[in-house]
């Protein structure tokens, strides 16, 4: 190694040691490099971020981020969902479901006419997977807030639905992409996976 004095300038080195001390010394940065990597690491974090956005269509909508994957079941989807969206089971408290399969000739002046098998099928899926399971965030907050001698049939009644839609004017309700309450795929991109998850919200385009 060189005996540098304490105090130095640079035109005191020759060419030689300048390359020595930078060959031999970890500390000196390479501020090129360094730039070069974080601007790669801006444009490749970016990219990801925003390609969701940028290759969605308005059939298949990008989701930021996805709930958990919530129980299924095929003959819920069949009964419930061939006039309506198939609202899944955590939306409402079991009692509210109990109620709604018990009452199941009378529903919302509609006859659903199922069988036993299917009816009790449908009894466990509900059961299990109703607000108390707690299986998502709305689940959560639904089964806290809806007192325990209600059985509400309307999710759209439940304290919860009411609290998070209250500033939602009547035009809005009103428009033709979304026309009734009831209808949450008009705003919930993930209605239909039973999540409702915040990032996953938002009007629809046509509503300015």
């Amino acid at each position: 190694m060189y005996d540098y004095p304490t105090s130095v300038h640079r035109h005191e080195f020759t060419p030689e040691q300048l390359q020595t001390t930078i060959t031999d010394s970890g500390s000196v940065p390479r501020h090129g490099l360094t730039a070069a990597v974080l601007i790669f690491t801006v444009l490749v974090g970016s990219g990801s971020y925003f390609y969701g956005y940028l290759t969605q269509t308005e059939n298949n909508p990008y989701l930021p981020f996805i709930g958990p994957e919530l129980p299924d079941n095929g003959l819920w989807r069949e009964a419930c969902g061939e006039c309506h969206l198939a609202y899944h089971p955590t939306l409402l408290p079991a009692r509210s479901w109990q109620r709604m399969l018990a009452e199941q000739h009378d529903h919302f002046e509609e006859d659903l006419d199922l069988d036993e098998d299917t009816l009790a099928e449908l009894h466990r899926f509900s059961a299990e997977n109703a607000a108390e399971s707690v299986l998502t965030e709305a689940a959560w907050k639904i089964n806290r807030t809806t007192p325990p001698e209600q059985s509400l049939l309307r999710i759209t009644k439940t304290p919860y639905w009411r609290e998070q839609h209250q500033n939602i004017a009547d035009e809005i309700w009103q428009h033709p992409d979304i026309n009734f309450q009831g209808n949450c795929g008009a705003c919930h991109l993930d209605a239909e996976l039973g999540t409702f998850e915040d990032a996953a919200m938002r009007l629809p385009t046509t509503i300015p």
